[in-house]
């Protein structure tokens, strides 16, 4: 093992994020030496350039390094992300969103440590995921069994599964420079769907994955792939995917179209329960009519609620004892 210090690039993918000075200066928290930190906007119609480089003029360590890249116009999460890469030159690549908090000053070097203890080329650990003010937790990815799922199953019947339902996400998710080289970009072919395709792809090509057994990001909850955010074009991208990998390579075809079919059938029903939820423009009386109207999407989705709610109280009453022991390991929470 080299006594150097590995250079670790860390991108942080930015548009229209609220929160990113928040990101930054979590990112500028580190404890790590060598870091070529990347800020990427694509094309935000605000961005705080100066002060981003501020924090960094006042927080950085000596060997670190700043990269702010802008695009004029929107290319995508996967095109934004891809161009990122290119001007990176760090060994490991470790992605931290416009929105979300690495939770202690050590994250990047305990990612350095795993990944020369692991020798592998994709690390995933552990996301929690809070509310839009990052004030209550709600539940932590992936789960006790999604996790021994990644940690013990060979690449190719982790890909049936992945086929299935998509437990591996890219806020968690760490890849070494040789991943990239070796494998290719992200698939440039989608627009907003980078992690969950290329994923697939790796397994499919019998990539080992690895798990570290740490809380290594706080995810805030809300965005694109939240079942509440409709998007047509992530939706395409989607459908896409699912005619290239699942219907071509997953072996139980039928259960893996079913699956998706209820789940694109599930966000349509949420985005359009909370779109008049949360209508200005409707009384209150207009609202309980249209649920009236729509009574099982109604219930679908007020199922749905109640599992979730009740899942996300059973977690902190079972799992109570393990976040505590976390909150007492890596007391640097940011």
């Amino acid at each position: 093992m080299s006594d150097v210090t590995p250079l670790v690039s860390v991108i942080t993918l930015s548009y229209n994020s609220t929160w990113l000075l928040d990101t930054v200066s979590s990112v500028l928290a580190q404890n790590y030496d060598r870091i070529e930190y990347i800020v990427s906007d694509d094309g935000s119609i605000s961005f705080p350039d100066g002060k981003i480089r501020e924090l960094y003029a006042n927080t950085a360590r000596p060997d670190w390094s700043l990269k702010i890249i802008r695009h004029q116009n929107n290319i995508g999460t996967v095109g934004n992300l891809n161009a990122a890469i290119r001007s990176s030159s760090g060994e490991y690549l470790i992605f931290v969103s416009g929105d979300d908090l690495l939770p202690a000053i050590d994250t990047v070097s305990y990612w350095v440590h795993e990944f020369q203890f692991q020798q592998l080329d994709v690390l995933i650990g552990y996301a929690d995921v809070y509310d839009l003010e990052m004030k209550h937790r709600i539940n932590r990815m992936p789960t006790r069994k999604q996790a021994s799922l990644i940690k013990n199953l060979a690449p190719t019947d982790l890909y049936q599964k992945l086929c299935y339902k998509n437990f591996i996400f890219g806020c968690c998710t760490a890849r070494t420079r040789k991943s990239i080289d070796t494998y290719g970009y992200f698939d440039s072919r989608f627009h907003l769907l980078e992690d969950y395709p290329m994923n697939l792809y790796l397994l499919r090509n019998d990539v080992k994955f690895g798990l570290v057994d740490r809380l290594v990001i706080k995810y805030r909850s809300g965005g694109t792939s939240a079942s509440c955010n409709y998007n047509a074009v992530y939706e395409k991208d989607s459908d896409l995917l699912y005619t290239i990998e699942q219907s071509r390579y997953a072996k139980r075809s039928k259960r893996v179209l079913r699956q998706y079919s209820i789940w694109k059938e599930t966000r349509k029903e949420a985005s359009a329960l909370f779109s008049i939820y949360y209508s200005k423009n409707l009384f209150c009386s207009d609202k309980i009519l249209y649920c009236l109207r729509h009574p099982l999407p109604f219930l679908r989705q007020l199922c749905y609620a109640f599992y979730w709610r009740s899942r996300r109280l059973l977690y902190s009453i079972i799992d109570l004892r393990r976040y505590s022991n976390d909150e007492n390991r890596y007391h640097n929470y940011y």
